[in-house]
């Protein structure tokens, strides 16, 4: 089933990029941007002139649940900010998120995040003390404290030493 639902979403992908480019939304699929100074990374689905474009498929229960900014931010945060940093190293300023249910009737939403330089340059900064870390043969400094609500939401939660305590 797994790889049928990355199938799909694959599909959705360049179906629905390719109908956004052909009425003139999207100038651009698949633009890599990356930062060398944090060695952060990307292909952006697109890039159209309000800024960038990226279509993430789930399942339409949980899309429902998704009514504005903050609730994406709280129940998305890798989206979030995997966004913020496309704008950072864009330098583009607004993110559309396309949101659409994998099932029948394939219900879709978008979300529109502005540029929060704030929250970027903090991803940028803890990419830059990790490789100073690597670089120093030391472990990186905790950004976030043991049980803190940030220790669930950060994009590192999963290998972090700190939010897996």
């Amino acid at each position: 089933t797994s790889t049928l639902a990355v199938t799909a979403g694959k599909f959705w992908h360049s179906f629905i990029g390719r109908c956004l480019v052909e009425c003139g939304v999207v100038s651009e699929l698949e633009v890599y941007v990356e930062d060398r100074d944090s060695l952060s990374r990307g292909s952006m689905d697109g890039v159209g002139a309000w800024g960038v474009y990226e279509l993430k498929s789930m399942n339409s229960n949980k899309m429902r649940k998704i009514t504005n900014l903050d609730n994406f931010r709280e129940m998305c945060p890798d989206y979030y900010a995997q966004g913020q940093e496309y704008m950072r190293m864009s330098g583009l300023v607004e993110h559309r998120t396309l949101i659409m249910g994998t099932e029948y009737p394939f219900e879709m939403k978008e979300i529109v995040m502005p540029y929060d330089r704030v929250f970027a340059m903090e991803i940028r900064d803890k990419y830059r003390r990790v490789l100073q870390a690597v670089a120093d043969q030391r472990p990186p400094h905790a950004c976030c404290n043991e049980g803190s609500k940030e220790t669930k939401t950060c994009p590192a939660r999963l290998v972090c030493p700190v939010a897996l305590s």
